[in-house]
């Protein structure tokens, strides 16, 4: 009984030991923290500030059978406005740089203000693929326009214009009826998805995966760079995007054009070429038909 007791005894003094060991490091931890980093993680706080970019996947391109290309991108240049740094001096420079009525400066602004707590800290996406002319000029003026960034993005386009328009389809941005067809919890407000045709059917291959790439910004929305902003980045601080897959349809594009022709005088009306054994498809050709650049977002 006595051996009992005793081996009970030992076995609460190691338990007793090792809990008193792991709150003394928390202990420690926490007085680190607090008194030999507390004053430099208020300075960060105060002249710092985190923010996490979102880098978009390139969408796969569209091929015809033997590789010719069919749907591909093209870059786009993306204004997007950070309102904790985008103060009234800076949207009164935007106006004066940017006066056409393509851009709804009014809708900017209200977008702006509607923004409070912590979502002053998250990027905007105030004008979409603006002219590159513009791009330059708005870059040349980020002195004058804190937090404003330029992001580059690839947009669809389609070279052949309605060519087999209603077999390879559009894309858009994300609305409800996407939610209703498809679980969408990878998707952000204004991404872009496949809405009609190959562009909806092989969404998944085609969408790749996001990346993300982690910046510290001062209290004027300047990008800090070097080895003071690199030690309060997490890590990993960059994780690139993985670009989509291509896909490969059993269009033939000289074969298509040929029914295209055909199909010229018409207007409206269908026709499909298909291989007999296979039954793949090889033209498709239906009117009145549309040119997807017009209608994808």
């Amino acid at each position: 009984m006595l051996s009992d007791d005793s081996e009970f005894g030992r076995k609460y003094r190691i338990a007793f030991v090792f809990v008193g060991v792991v709150f003394l490091v928390l202990i420690g931890r926490l007085a680190q923290l607090q008194i030999v980093y507390g004053a430099e993680y208020r300075e960060l706080s105060r002249t710092n500030f985190l923010q996490k970019i979102n880098l978009e996947a390139p969408r796969g391109l569209i091929l015809d059978r033997h590789g010719a290309v069919l749907v591909k991108n093209r870059v786009a240049y993306n204004v997007f406005i950070t309102p904790r740094f985008f103060n009234a001096k800076a949207f009164e420079t935007l106006q004066n740089l940017i006066q056409v009525p393509q851009v709804d400066l009014d809708y900017i602004q209200s977008k702006i203000m509607l923004a409070e707590g912590r979502k002053r800290g998250f990027s905007l996406l105030a004008i979409r693929d603006v002219p590159k002319e513009w791009a330059l000029i708005l870059e040349s003026n980020r002195d004058h326009l804190p937090g404003l960034d330029i992001s580059t993005q690839e947009k669809r386009q389609y070279p052949n214009g309605p060519m087999a328009a209603h077999a390879l389809g559009f894309v858009g941005e994300v609305g409800a009826e996407d939610i209703l067809r498809q679980p969408l919890a990878d998707y952000y407000d204004r991404d872009w998805i496949g809405k009609f045709g190959l562009e909806s059917k092989m969404e998944k291959s085609l969408r790749g995966r996001r990346g993300s790439l982690w910046r510290v910004r001062d209290a004027k929305g300047r990008i800090k760079t070097g080895a003071d902003a690199m030690r309060w980045l997490p890590r990993p601080f960059h994780v690139p995007a993985q670009p989509g897959y291509n896909v490969v349809s059993t269009i033939d594009a000289d074969i298509q054009r040929a029914v295209e022709l055909v199909m010229a005088p018409f207007v409206a009306g269908s026709a499909v070429l298909m291989e007999v054994d296979t039954g793949k498809v090889l033209a498709y050709v239906s009117k009145p038909a549309f040119d997807p650049n017009e209608v994808s977002g």
